[in-house]
């Protein structure tokens, strides 16, 4: 499940770079540039693209943002620049799917940066009962991906 929902983010994304409506205006191109940075793990970028303008709470056609694709991808201190600019992205901003930064994140493949991540989030103030249009939660998530330090430390937060 857990490669056929990451299988689902990167084929969202792509689509919705390449989606006509991408680029409508010079705000958008901004925001894309710092997202695509950010799915990269580019801390450079991320910071340089922030200071051009971009929103960092932007998103994709599909309601990804920055912060989002970083978690997603175990990017760690590309989520402290995010989530440590002024203003700070939105931690509990969700995709049209309703997946927060939170549910992408306990989805990484390495446990230590997800671990890391999970933590990041927590502390930034991350809903960890937000479900999805499935009613999933982040708990749920990193049960099934059978990931006992993230589950732990959900649960140590109060999840349900």
């Amino acid at each position: 499940m857990k490669k056929v929902l990451i299988g689902i983010f990167s084929l969202i994304m792509v689509l919705s770079l390449n989606h006509p409506a991408a680029c409508q205006n010079d705000q958008h191109s901004l925001d894309v540039q710092l997202i695509r940075a950010a799915m990269d793990g580019k801390q450079v970028d991320v910071l340089y693209w922030l200071g051009k303008g971009a929103n960092v709470d932007g998103t994709l056609a599909d309601g990804k943002t920055a912060l989002i694709w970083a978690a997603s991808n175990g990017h760690i201190e590309v989520v402290k620049v995010l989530l440590n600019w002024r203003p700070g992205a939105n931690v509990n901003a969700a995709d049209h799917l309703g997946f927060t930064a939170l549910m992408a994140a306990v989805l990484g493949y390495d446990k230590e940066k997800t671990l890391e991540v999970v933590k990041l989030l927590l502390a930034a103030g991350a809903n960890v009962d937000a479900k999805n249009v499935k009613g999933w939660t982040a708990l749920k998530l990193a049960t099934d991906a059978g990931n006992t330090e993230v589950v732990m430390l959900l649960q140590q937060h109060g999840a349900h």
